[in-house]
């Protein structure tokens, strides 16, 4: 019961999100490398990385509580989201963890905290890489994120004795386009500690 009263929080949370973004009037979206490149450093979270053009930055008002279990939704106040005018969100959180943390038992918890999220199983972790460091990415296929339809992809990483979750929601009709400018944005993040 308690989960799926969140899961109707975070759906309807997403819901308003994804509307808002699409109102939302900025620049096109894409990934500008130029000269106004505005660089995002969260001192909470020890990272930062360069905002995609167009997309909006709203840094986290409060820290997700050490060794949580749960995954805040990209919009929760303990997330740093940047919103895009299609509606399309990345999010970064990272939560403290108790000494000997590895990429291994962080990432074996992540499939469960996807799922209590978005109310189903992600994909199966491949490998992949966020600023030379090892991550196991997820994924949430329109096809299974619930009534909106939304598509996920999760990075989770292990460093420093913190656990990140670094991730792109978008629905499924920019799913493609989300996608790419979150790999994009992905190549300019640095861990800063």
């Amino acid at each position: 019961m308690r989960e799926t009263i969140r899961s109707s929080r975070v759906w309807l949370g997403l819901l308003v999100v994804v509307a808002f973004g699409a109102l939302a009037v900025g620049g096109a979206s894409g990934f500008d490398s130029g000269a106004h490149v505005k660089r995002f450093t969260s001192h909470r979270y020890g990272y930062s990385l360069v905002v995609p053009r167009g997309w909006f930055a709203y840094p986290a008002t409060t820290s997700v509580p050490a060794n949580s279990s749960e995954l805040p939704s990209v919009v929760d106040s303990s997330v740093d989201h940047f919103s895009g005018s299609d509606g399309g969100q990345i999010g970064v959180s990272a939560t403290k963890m108790t000494p000997g943390l590895t990429l291994k038992s962080w990432a074996a918890g992540t499939p469960k905290r996807l799922q209590i999220l978005f109310g189903c199983k992600p994909t199966a972790a491949v490998a992949g890489q966020v600023a030379g460091v090892a991550a196991a990415v997820f994924t949430i296929r329109p096809s299974c994120g619930g009534p909106l339809r939304l598509a996920s992809t999760d990075y989770a990483v292990a460093r420093g004795g913190y656990g990140y979750d670094i991730r792109v929601v978008s629905s499924a009709s920019s799913q493609a386009h989300d996608h790419a400018v979150f790999e994009q944005t992905l190549t300019t993040f640095r861990f800063t500690r």
